[in-house]
């Protein structure tokens, strides 16, 4: 059977994300995908992400999935030793002594001001916290990214830990920033998680193939009742790395 747990562990803390459960496509065993549509049948409801190690670049495997209920994918995980890294920095343990914890900054690029508020609600109930910055279309993100026009103030603008980027955005798409963010030497090791409605094929295929390092649907974190959006980001944060 393929690995799976509904509890993902942080290495190098005491922390744990409940309420998920991780489908590990690394596991070479053709049952893999069956027991994703066992698990979904048995409960519609379930938190399922599949975890896609570094070398897997087969498109095919990610729509396969997500057909057969996953509700997102998460690229890869973090090294042991830069989890460690993070882990320190987050939970504030510098050489054994307590130290006041890193924010995280974030990118939100969602033009939907309802989603936006579910979505800052969200990152309110996770584990790390964040310094939440809010743009609504693509040219916006992009300035944003490169401090020009109005973001060209560092401090109050600073470089993102993790960008949560909708497809369907005026002026500039989803797909056309994460290209951009993906293609520039001095963005690219900024982690990407797209959130948008739209489970299509075609859309998750070229986020993965654009660099995503994760994709999940806007239902996973408003439909599903109790702690569900929080661990999906507390998880997505912790397997970049962040």
């Amino acid at each position: 059977m393929p690995e799976e747990t509904n509890t993902l562990i942080i290495e190098g803390t005491d922390e744990k994300v409940e309420n998920i459960t991780l489908l590990n496509l690394a596991v070479e065993e053709s049952g893999n995908m069956a027991a994703l549509r066992d698990l979904i049948k048995n409960d519609p409801s379930a938190m399922v992400a599949v975890v896609i190690p570094e070398n897997m670049d087969d498109p095919d495997v990610i729509f396969e999935a997500v057909r057969a209920g996953a509700k997102a994918y998460i690229k890869k995980f973090a090294s042991g030793e830069e989890t460690k890294k993070r882990s320190a920095q987050n939970t504030g343990k510098n050489g054994g002594k307590m130290t006041a914890p890193r924010m995280i900054n974030i990118l939100m690029v969602e033009d939907t001001e309802e989603h936006a508020i579910l979505m800052k609600r969200a990152l309110e109930s996770a584990k790390l916290k964040s310094q939440l910055s809010w743009v609504t279309d693509g040219k916006a993100a992009l300035d944003f990214l490169h401090n020009r026009g109005v973001y060209t103030d560092r401090q109050a603008n600073p470089r993102p830990d993790l960008v949560l980027l909708d497809l369907k955005l005026p002026k500039i798409s989803g797909l056309e920033v994460l290209e951009q963010i993906k293609s520039e030497k001095g963005l690219r090791d900024i982690p990407v998680t797209v959130l948008t409605v739209s489970d299509e094929g075609t859309d998750i295929i070229r986020s993965f193939q654009g660099g995503a390092e994760s994709y999940f649907t806007k239902s996973v974190l408003f439909l599903n009742k109790g702690k569900g959006p929080a661990a999906l980001l507390d998880t997505v944060m912790a397997m970049a790395g962040v």
